[in-house]
């Protein structure tokens, strides 16, 4: 079909050389019309938007496998954490280098290599034999999704010029996500129930080979038409710095000696120091230096990662304590949480077109007050203050209620901050502009769960530390560790000496969660503040074209 034939790659326009880089840049004139057809461009979006929710309910199935993956691999409590977050990692520390490769060597190409190699991984994580296999597989999944995700924000800006239509573009996009996380639960929980844990990664391959030949024909090719010598000590000098803040942060979770993460801290103080330097005097800096100086801008990517720092930190709580502590099947466990899914992508959707008409600070700032207003449940219910919602039905209706809170609230954030990044951002500049938002995204995920686990795996093995388990030896180590391991070794036990197991690991479980609800709350707290000082009380699309 002619609307379906490849054109020659768009390249952006030539940006005019400047004297001055203003902090937030004058409004911009008229956008020019899209080179792609309204027939593509559509069809383009829904490759795209089809790539972010195969992402999505790799990411919300996870969770729920985190308890058949324990019994299976029998993963210590730290190789369980480094399941979950070293794919963000892994994509945190990327992002940037890969979104700026695509501005030079074609984003289509970059996504179209970043869907094969995703494919791939998630064949070796299906058939991972042990925790080490699934980590490198896992960490192979985020070096794929960091090829992938920095292209398909800066194809939507590329094939969307006209702001209403790029708003209802961004809106579905994220809607999309939305939708992912809600058949990631049932879908994720019918596998579990009627295959092995491998299969909830098995299902990647398939889509990811069906990605890669549709959106070949689809997707349009575009690159900076004058992107200068790339530069490699700047990209090298972003990776060592985020590696040195990732490699600290997990030093001080597997509780090493001081120096290790000391070091590891220093080291990405000196890179970071050395790349504002590079930055600021490099003739062709791999970061456009003018979106670090936007404060709207930074104030998008803060808060996008602090939205994931929310969700991720207590869907990791989350998934345990539904189905090892209440006992609920993977299958019950996904459709009590489905309501809140539905919510984030219902509120997706208004919140897409109030941003037409409501100022993006009180978007922003009610958004992350009702996902604190979920995460504050669960304070409650830790606490045990209301007697009704602390055990059986009632506990489940709590919790169901509060995922709606917080599924609503995150829901609400992405469409105001994904449209002001886009419009912050020069057409040259689009694919590095939404790596950095990736990298904020991802590395707000990776800190929920390496922080916020830390807070409750450390809270947990603390407290069940001090208790008399009334029995010794490495059963007893083991099930001071992790919750998962002790309900296994309850098990194994006569019958009073394991109940009483479970209600100890039980109990201590709800201690740490209690806890990490409780720095969760104070993360929404920073959060209104950053948004308060740096997202001015303008619409969305006003912030977006200053």
């Amino acid at each position: 079909m002619k609307d379906l034939a490849h054109p020659s790659p768009q390249p952006d326009p030539v940006p005019e050389r400047r004297s001055a880089i203003p902090a937030e840049p004058a409004a911009r004139p008229a956008p020019p019309a899209s080179p792609v057809s309204a027939r593509r461009r559509w069809a383009g979006l829904a490759v795209l938007a089809l790539a972010i929710m195969v992402l999505a309910i790799d990411m919300t199935v996870l969770n729920l496998t985190l308890p058949a993956i324990a019994r299976d691999l029998r993963p210590s409590g730290t190789q369980l954490l480094w399941i979950v977050d070293i794919y963000p990692f892994a994509m945190a520390t990327l992002l940037i280098t890969m979104g700026t490769l695509g501005d030079r060597v074609g984003r289509r190409r970059t996504l179209l290599v970043g869907v094969v190699g995703f494919g791939l991984a998630s064949l070796a994580a299906a058939l991972a034999p042990s925790a080490g296999v699934l980590i490198a597989a896992r960490a192979a999944q985020g070096v794929a999704g960091a090829t992938l995700m920095p292209s398909t924000l800066s194809i939507i800006k590329h094939m969307f010029t006209d702001p209403a239509e790029l708003s209802r573009a961004v809106s579905a996009w994220v809607s999309t996500y939305a939708l992912g996380a809600i058949v990631g639960p049932l879908l994720g929980g019918w596998l579990l129930e009627h295959h092995g844990w491998g299969s909830v990664f098995l299902i990647n391959v398939p889509v990811a080979a069906a990605l890669a030949i549709v959106g070949h024909v689809v997707l349009p090719e575009s690159r900076s038409a004058a992107p200068g010598r790339f530069d490699l000590a700047g990209s090298a000098l972003s990776m060592v710095a985020l590696f040195g803040v990732v490699g600290a942060i997990k030093a001080v979770t597997a509780d090493l000696a001081l120096w290790v993460p000391a070091a590891l801290a220093a080291l990405a103080a000196v890179a970071a120091t050395a790349l504002v330097a590079h930055l600021n005097n490099a003739p062709h800096p791999f970061i456009d230096v003018r979106l670090l100086h936007n404060r709207p801008y930074a104030g998008a990517v803060l808060v996008n990662a602090a939205s994931t720092f929310m969700l991720l930190g207590v869907m990791l709580y989350l998934s345990q304590y539904l189905q090892t502590v209440t006992g609920l099947s993977p299958i019950r466990a996904g459709l009590l949480l489905m309501p809140g899914m539905i919510a984030s992508m219902a509120a997706t959707v208004v919140t897409g077109e109030l941003t037409r008409r409501v100022d993006a600070r009180r978007l922003l700032t009610v958004a992350v007050a009702v996902t604190g207003s979920g995460v504050l449940m669960h304070l409650v219910e830790a606490l045990r203050v209301i007697p009704a919602v602390s055990s059986g039905p009632g506990a489940m209706w709590w919790f169901g209620a509060s995922f709606v809170l917080l599924g609503a609230g995150t829901g609400m954030i992405d469409p105001v901050t994904n449209i002001i990044i886009l419009g912050a951002a020069p057409p040259e500049h689009s694919g590095t502009a939404s790596a950095l938002s990736e990298t904020g995204y991802e590395l707000g995920g990776a800190f929920g769960a390496a922080v916020l686990g830390s807070v409750l795996v450390g809270v947990y093995a603390r407290r069940m530390g001090e208790l008399d388990l009334g029995f010794a030896g490495p059963g007893a180590a083991a099930a001071a560790g992790d919750v998962n391991t002790a309900h296994e070794v309850a098990a194994a036990l006569p019958a009073a000496e394991g109940a009483r197991l479970l209600e100890l690991a039980d109990a201590a479980f709800v201690t740490g969660m209690g806890w990490t609800a409780a720095a969760g709350i104070l993360a929404c707290a920073a959060t209104v503040a950053v948004v308060r000082a740096l997202v001015p009380p303008m619409t969305v699309g006003e912030v977006a074209a200053r």
